[in-house]
């Protein structure tokens, strides 16, 4: 994917308006009924990694105060999740401002470092007020963490990397994420803070449906 070719998909996915709440409109009335009990079904199913667990996802931007508030409480909940259950992040750049954070994910990925790096870019971000989302401010922030900059300031802009993030943004469109933190569940379900109305809801509703799943891939 181009420079060209991106900007033209981040700019059809952003929502003008909070920095947080980035997406698409709600064009199926099905869609906004279920979201309305606190989750949404995903119509199609979005295709998982990994046919053989259930497959929680969520969607999330380092700059986004709302997803480093949720990070302890999701955190947690992956402690201990049921074993069956798979958990990944995706983090697509829903506005063409969040491109930088996108390639940094996904270079820490590629590279094997994302335990090094994660929690410290959002704390360096929230905690500690720093202006990153230069490609080479990020990447001197990895050397930061004992990381070769240069080779990182390289992967950003891979095609493994290209790939990711247009994986990712397919993803977002394909599931109609309206805001982030979001969790896609299986592929089938969405589900958010925003929508469920707290934490201790969501949580309550990732494990309902994620256990649903778990009995419908055993029939």
């Amino acid at each position: 994917m181009n420079k060209r070719e991106f900007l033209n998909v981040s700019a059809r996915l952003a929502l003008v308006g909070g920095s947080a709440a980035a997406g698409l409109s709600l064009t199926n009335a099905a869609y906004a009924q279920s979201a309305s009990q606190g989750y949404a079904i995903v119509d199609p199913p979005q295709q998982t990694l990994d046919s053989n667990s259930v497959e929680v996802l969520e969607f999330f931007w380092f700059g986004c105060p709302h997803c480093f508030a949720f990070e302890p409480a999701i955190n947690e909940w992956v402690k201990n999740k049921p074993d069956y259950v798979s958990f990944v992040r995706s983090a697509p750049p829903l506005n063409p401002n969040w491109e930088g954070h996108s390639r940094f994910f996904y270079a820490a990925e590629q590279l094997g470092v994302t335990e090094q790096v994660f929690e410290q870019l959002f704390d360096a971000i929230h905690k500690d007020r720093r202006r990153l989302s230069r490609p080479k401010d990020l990447a001197a922030f990895a050397g930061e963490m004992g990381i070769d900059k240069e080779q990182f300031l390289k992967t950003m802009d891979s095609f493994s990397v290209n790939s990711g993030i247009k994986r990712a943004v397919l993803l977002a469109q394909g599931s109609r994420v309206t805001g982030v933190p979001s969790l896609l569940i299986n592929g089938r379900y969405m589900t958010s803070p925003s929508m469920a109305g707290s934490y201790e809801k969501t949580f309550e509703i990732l494990d309902r449906l994620a256990a649903e799943e778990k009995a419908r891939m055993e029939i």
